[in-house]
């Protein structure tokens, strides 16, 4: 039998582990946070870069201002909204970075063991845990060849599994 889908989950980016929010066997929802990697320097280099950005939105009011007003030159006016822009930019860029310290489950299911706990270090690629979608499942079988043409899509099926003796499961 194999899960619907399955993936191992693993880290994006380099980091301290600083929670971990699963429990191994647990049932996880779609987009459930998983990991936390610590973050502090990130989010304050967001916090300048928030800070930029509204320095940068306040600049580009008031150009648009003067603008206006024929105040300023054209050239000056671009000069501020390309700075606006950047700003947005490396906003975009901080907050990327930010959310890739975060592992959620890409969709619902039953996690498997821990292999990380809080303080460890990871690198990218080190996988944290195996994620199961057992929702549904696929029998993987073996048939002679001589009956795959009474095979059809759709087809019900009877299989016994050994975990369940004497119990018939049926499938399509």
């Amino acid at each position: 039998l194999k899960a619907f889908q399955g993936v191992d989950l693993t880290a994006e980016v380099q980091g301290t582990v600083q929670q971990v929010l699963f429990q191994s066997g647990e049932q996880v929802s779609l987009g459930q946070p998983l990991l936390q990697l610590d973050s502090q320097v990130e989010q304050a280099i967001l916090a300048t870069a928030l800070a930029v950005r509204n320095l940068a939105q306040v600049e580009y009011q008031r150009g648009k201002n003067l603008a206006v007003k024929q105040a300023i030159s054209k050239s000056e006016f671009d000069r501020v909204n390309a700075e606006l822009l950047k700003a947005e930019a490396s906003v975009a860029q901080l907050q990327a970075s930010l959310d890739k310290k975060r592992i959620l489950a890409p969709f619902a299911g039953t996690i498997g063991i821990r292999q990380v706990d809080v303080g460890d270090y990871l690198s990218p690629g080190n996988s944290v845990a195996t994620l199961q979608d057992l929702s549904k499942l696929y029998v993987d079988f073996f048939l002679p060849e001589q009956v795959v043409p009474l095979l059809a899509i759709g087809q019900r099926v009877r299989l016994n599994v050994a975990a369940y003796p004497g119990e018939v499961f049926e499938g399509e």
